[in-house]
């Protein structure tokens, strides 16, 4: 791991680069024995998920990973857009169709954020009351435009919120949204970010930018984040 990028004008943090061809196994090993770290001084570990292809690309990797440990995980979502449960865009139907998809699977604890139910700040205010104030590990993907969860660049009011989850509208489709706050992340035990492909670079140059506020760029708001970056993001870390 390389750890704490020191140079100016250039923001510490903590990443692993992997090769794009070993970033899902790698990470995937990294979640397990972060998994199991925790599984040894508690009975139970809670996970917040993330959205995102390359998170589905990890899940069906975990989903076989995880087998021994499902009935001590309580499995959250960090957000969720507001459609139906059957639609493509739907977290949950991504989750249950990679994480969730063997068919042995029983007594898993999953807690989803309704998306479908109408009143998108009433559900906000429920899913808020499921979750801990404090969870185990919170996993996060870096958006194009720097993104984490549903915080979008440059609205203050979920990025300054002090509830555990709010409704929002983004800057992409589908547009309504539940998410997580920066609040709520912060406080998480663990936390693990993800950031893959060549689209990103770019989002990952303005996170580590000291001249890049945290209203614009909202990955920016995480700290003592473990990112897991393949090679073709990180041309910014390795000039």
């Amino acid at each position: 791991m390389q750890d704490n990028v020191v140079a100016k004008g250039i923001t510490p943090i903590r990443y692993r680069i992997f090769e794009d061809h070993e970033w899902s196994c790698q990470t995937a090993k990294l979640i397990e024995n972060l998994v199991s770290s925790v599984l040894q001084v508690k009975q139970h570990c809670s996970i917040v998920l993330t959205g995102g292809h390359s998170a589905e690309q990890l899940y069906r990797l975990l989903g076989d990973v995880f087998t021994s440990m499902f009935s001590s995980i309580a499995f959250f979502f960090g957000d969720e857009r507001c459609v139906a449960v059957d639609s493509i865009d739907s977290n949950y139907k991504m989750v249950k169709e990679s994480l969730f998809a063997a068919e042995h699977l029983l007594n898993v604890t999953v807690y989803r954020i309704i998306g479908e139910y109408n009143d998108h700040r009433e559900e906000a205010e429920r899913y808020a009351d499921l979750l801990p104030d404090q969870v185990d590990i919170v996993l996060l993907s870096l958006g194009e435009d720097g993104h984490i969860a549903s915080i979008f660049p440059n609205d203050r009011a979920a990025i300054y919120s002090d509830r555990k989850v709010v409704a929002v509208t983004g800057t992409k489709k589908p547009f309504e949204r539940i998410t997580i706050t920066p609040m709520f992340i912060q406080k998480a035990r663990h936390k693990i970010g993800f950031i893959c492909g060549a689209t990103k670079t770019n989002a990952l140059e303005k996170m580590i930018s000291t001249a890049v506020t945290a209203e614009e760029i909202p990955a920016k708001l995480v700290t003592d984040c473990e990112w897991c970056i393949d090679r073709s993001a990180a041309s910014s870390l390795l000039t």
